[in-house]
């Protein structure tokens, strides 16, 4: 018997497509599904002719698995916040997967720089201003650690 294809949260697509016709700034709380990131993503498409959504789409779907959540609005322009994994267990891509990835297994710096690297330059190719959010859970670091990216379309 096939398993029911998940759908978006309804809720949280239609608090995008009200706060797109009521203010230029706001956003969602964590999204960690497919559907409902779709299906904001075509929203916040609608009547934005410098967001390429297609492309947009198309991106999120080869880097979703690896991050830990992504949130979206508007601020002036569509953006959207990529957050990335403290634990690898973490990754949307290992939810409810059981083997190799351990209760404990922490990303390290340098994988948190060379995700955000991958981050940064996918969102670029398809037109968004990129910036990196650095941790200062554990401070001092020896090197600077991201943990969340965020993509403007203007």
């Amino acid at each position: 018997m096939r398993e029911p294809k998940p759908s978006p949260d309804t809720a949280t697509v239609e608090f995008v497509r009200l706060g797109c016709k009521v203010s230029s700034h706001f956003h969602t709380g964590t999204i960690r599904d497919w559907p409902t990131t779709k299906a904001v993503i075509e929203v916040l498409g609608e009547n934005r002719k410098k967001f390429p959504t297609p492309r947009i789409l198309e991106a999120m779907e080869e880097l979703f698995p690896s991050l830990w959540a992504i949130a979206a609005g508007l601020e002036a322009g569509p953006v959207i916040y990529l957050a990335l994994p403290f634990l690898a267990k973490d990754a949307i891509g290992a939810m409810g997967k059981e083997g190799d990835v351990g209760p404990d297994t922490f990303l390290s710096t340098r994988e948190h720089q060379e995700l955000a690297e991958v981050i940064m330059d996918t969102m670029a190719d398809v037109g968004a201003w990129v910036s990196v959010r650095y941790s200062t859970v554990a401070d001092p670091l020896p090197e600077k650690d991201p943990h969340t990216v965020r993509a403007c379309w203007l």
